[in-house]
């Protein structure tokens, strides 16, 4: 396992790393760590007679990528007496397929979106002009005798509020990404109390969903120094998430607590449908919805957490969850207290 015979630029890679002369010198002197690596496991699989090829093998001291082959080299007897590695650096094809492919996935996400997008700001303006007609047709009706239910007009106008404002906050949810992605979201400032905030917007959420009973347990109160209403903003989307995500259970809890030293977490939990495993890493990424049939019927553009987790890390915050499949999640975020 020493060096026989390096070329030069073999040498001048290596030497980047590990300077010294190479030649006679153990590979395992040059870099211990090697011992322990599949690079060792296949030089000693080439010294047993085998042809080795990896056709993509990231550095384990840069960010580069080879193609490595093992080349056993025999006497006339048949018999291995060295290895010829020859590396090819493939890091540009690399990158540009990477790069390829992340157009690739851009394309679909933008497709997949337009026709998200689509149904989900079809469906509130088909329904608004759905009781503007009922209305209306009851008013044709009623012409002659001067009277119309006021039970009818009231359930009619109550419906087109509950759509109005749902057709706002998906308008203001794209205006609110657009801002982030082109670095104009700001922020305005100020001193306030979490407690205060999330009594407030538990209030706002149980006017509008008044099957679920939100409870709310505070262990810690303090103030903070940030966006109020991006908070509220946060604090909404985590808790129409848990009221959506909850049709089978009407309990949802909210727990403000003190995190670690100068922080301060406010966790809101539900028992609803959860989340399956191979679907959380990517839980927090725009436009991301879960596939699974169930999600689906969910209404949504699939950015709220997206903005929660954007809106939560320019506080100097932090967000995460926890989550079990068909037993209910648990989203946490944490802020600096003020000082």
């Amino acid at each position: 396992m020493r060096f026989i015979s390096v070329n030069k630029k073999a040498g001048s890679v290596i030497a980047e790393y590990y300077p010294g002369e190479l030649t006679g010198r153990k590979i395992t002197e040059v870099n211990p760590r090697l011992l322990d690596s599949r690079y060792y496991e296949d030089l000693l699989k080439a010294f047993d007679g085998k042809l080795i090829i990896r056709d993509k093998v990231k550095s384990s001291v840069s960010e580069q990528y080879y193609k490595h082959n093992y080349i056993p080299l025999q006497n006339m007897a048949g018999e291995v007496y060295a290895v010829m590695t020859i590396s090819h650096d493939i890091t540009d094809s690399v990158r540009q397929l990477e790069q390829l492919t992340k157009l690739a996935e851009s394309d679909k996400l933008k497709s997949d979106f337009i026709k998200m997008a689509s149904h989900e700001l079809k469906t509130p303006v088909t329904s608004i002009k759905g009781y503007v007609q009922l209305v209306l047709s009851a008013l044709h009706k009623n012409e002659e005798e001067k009277q119309l239910s006021p039970s009818l007009i009231k359930l009619s106008l109550a419906n087109i509020d509950k759509q109005i404002n749902r057709l706002t906050r998906l308008l203001s949810e794209l205006l609110d990404l657009s801002k982030i992605e082109t670095g104009k979201l700001e922020l305005n400032r100020e001193v306030f109390n979490l407690n205060e905030l999330v009594i407030d917007t538990v209030q706002d959420v149980l006017y509008s969903d008044t099957r679920h009973t939100i409870n709310i347990f505070h262990d810690f109160g303090c103030n903070i120094y940030g966006d109020k209403d991006r908070i509220g903003q946060v604090l909404i989307n985590l808790l129409t998430n848990a009221v959506k995500y909850s049709p089978g259970s009407d309990k949802i809890e909210v727990w403000v607590k003190q995190a670690k030293k100068g922080k301060v977490s406010v966790s809101i939990k539900d028992y609803g449908i959860g989340i399956a495993k191979k679907y959380q890493s990517k839980i927090f990424e725009r436009f991301y919805r879960v596939e699974e049939k169930i999600e689906q019927t969910f209404p949504g553009f699939g950015i709220g957490l997206f903005l929660a987790k954007e809106i939560v890390e320019q506080h100097d915050g932090n967000i995460h969850f926890t989550s079990e499949k068909d037993k209910g999640s648990t989203f946490t975020f944490t802020l600096p207290i003020a000082g």
